[in-house]
């Protein structure tokens, strides 16, 4: 009875440890670790083909805000600045972060080149 009790008691440690390294991890994903006010916005018009996905991409790589920033997080960005619940539609404008003193163009259409590379 009491080899057991032990065993059910390693065990519920174990997924109780194993919970916690978890939840740590998710926080540590979700947390967003840029600046809150220290952004604008710049414009971009969606071109035919552009993806939501495409376009976190770009930024990831191209805007200093959004430097090695989680994809998800991104998207969730733009969609949520824009307003977006579904798809994005050609023509559509769409606002995008950018750091306060980074100097961009204020409109700007994708390269449709630089979304498939």
């Amino acid at each position: 009875m009491h080899k057991r009790i032990s065993i059910l008691f390693i065990y519920l440690a174990f997924w109780i440890i194993l919970f916690c390294i978890s939840f740590k991890e998710i926080e540590w994903l979700i947390k967003d670790k840029r600046p809150n006010d220290n952004y604008t916005y710049k414009e971009i018009v969606i071109a035919e083909g552009d993806r939501l996905w495409d376009i976190a991409k770009i930024e990831i790589a191209n805007n200093e805000y959004y430097k090695n920033a989680d994809i998800r997080q991104v998207t969730y960005d733009i969609s949520n600045d824009n307003n977006i619940k579904g798809m994005i539609y050609p023509g559509q404008v769409i606002k995008i972060r950018i750091i306060k003193d980074e100097s961009s163009p204020t409109n700007q259409s994708l390269d449709n080149s630089s979304i498939n590379n």
